[in-house]
């Protein structure tokens, strides 16, 4: 009952950097789902490179991020998502 939409594009005047916008999105026709508190965090090697936390919709955007290859996690009150690699 999770869909994840991620959008990777290039920072405006910077072509060597990042930015990744996403939605995280539950469905379930008996709860309302409350984010608060969740986070998106990018990490390389284990090391956290980035780290936001979800809006009310679910949405985030981590910014200025070297073009690579990340995991992001998602962290929700009551799991987590990870997604092994990502391409920036």
């Amino acid at each position: 009952n999770l869909q994840i939409t991620i959008g990777v594009r290039p920072v405006a005047h910077q072509a060597d950097r990042r930015v990744v916008v996403g939605v995280l999105e539950i469905e379930d026709d008996d709860i309302l789902f409350d984010f608060g508190p969740a986070t998106a965090s990018l990490l390389q090697r284990e090391t956290p490179i980035s780290t936001v936390e979800l809006d009310e919709l679910g949405n985030f955007v981590l910014d200025d991020l070297s073009p690579g290859t990340y995991r992001l996690a998602l962290r929700l009150p009551d799991r987590e998502v990870i997604i092994e690699a990502l391409a920036l």
